[in-house]
């Protein structure tokens, strides 16, 4: 289902997500990325990747669009698999590389090394292990946003890519090229999938395992909900509704998002209002 947020109304500050597309499924063999000349900065090589596909003349509109996904060693083989689905398709992409050994993998003109705690082994939900792993995604997404200034489409290795996502026919391609939305979510369902009347409800959580983000229109707004998000993940969610307890990037971000929602911010670069899907409704 797609779901997401508009700019809405008159503001200081932009408004924020939208929509998301039911269009995405992880992949991978290990593509090991080919040496590239020019500087040599974990962001300049970001920049490289960007576009999307790998012909960078084919789709223009996406030139500042960078595609991401992110792997620790215990999930490797889940890691091949998203990357060799995402070639067949043409695509290119980043990996955030979760360990050292995930980065000796695939190389320093593919991969960003994240800083801080390194967890290697694959981990269970709920597990505080589990919580570093999202939290380290959620930082290194928010770093290419501020530092090689570009969008960002983020998946889970554990997706599958069983057609282009990004095509103008498919609600994703179409949303992203429409530049209407600051983000685009999956929504979180049970079994079964959505039901028809909940796909342009506003939900209290969605699914951070694939998205995309406009992280070079309205910089303020978006880097104030990922560094709130952020700062969570760092102190324990302490403020977070419902106690002081461990929680992951899905959990800060949504809970995040309401408070910004209904005026709760702080941050004094934080979105006014924001318009989900295609509501009249503004703040």
């Amino acid at each position: 289902a797609t779901q997401g947020l508009l700019p809405g109304g008159p503001q200081v500050q932009p408004a924020a997500p939208a929509q998301v597309a039911p269009a995405a499924a992880p992949a991978a063999v290990a593509a090991q990325g080919q040496p590239v000349s020019g500087e040599t900065s974990p962001m300049a090589m970001v920049k490289r990747h960007a576009g999307l596909y790998k012909d960078k003349t084919s789709h223009p509109e996406f030139a500042n669009v960078v595609l991401v996904t992110a792997a620790n060693s215990g999930y490797m083989d889940v890691l091949q698999n998203w990357e060799c689905a995402s070639e067949r398709l043409g695509l290119d992409w980043v990996v955030l590389a979760l360990d050292d050994e995930t980065y000796k993998f695939t190389g320093p003109e593919r991969s960003i090394l994240v800083s801080g705690k390194q967890i290697s082994q694959a981990v269970l939900f709920g597990r505080k292990e589990f919580f570093a792993v999202t939290c380290n995604k959620l930082k290194i997404v928010l770093e290419v946003m501020k530092q090689a200034n570009l969008d960002v489409v983020f998946s889970d290795c554990d997706n599958v890519f069983k057609y282009d996502p990004f095509g103008p026919q498919v609600s994703l391609g179409k949303m992203m090229r429409s530049g209407s939305y600051e983000y685009i979510y999956g929504r979180k369902t049970g079994t079964g999938g959505p039901k028809a009347e909940e796909i342009h409800m506003e939900p209290d959580k969605a699914n951070t395992g694939f998205y995309y983000v406009a992280g070079t229109r309205k910089q303020p707004g978006v880097q104030a909900l990922y560094d709130a998000a952020l700062e969570r993940c760092n102190n324990g969610c302490r403020g977070r509704t419902g106690g002081d307890r461990p929680c992951d990037d899905q959990e800060n971000f949504w809970d995040l998002l309401v408070e910004t929602r209904n005026g709760r911010s702080q941050d004094p670069r934080a979105f006014k209002c924001f318009r989900h899907c295609d509501a009249t409704g503004v703040c």
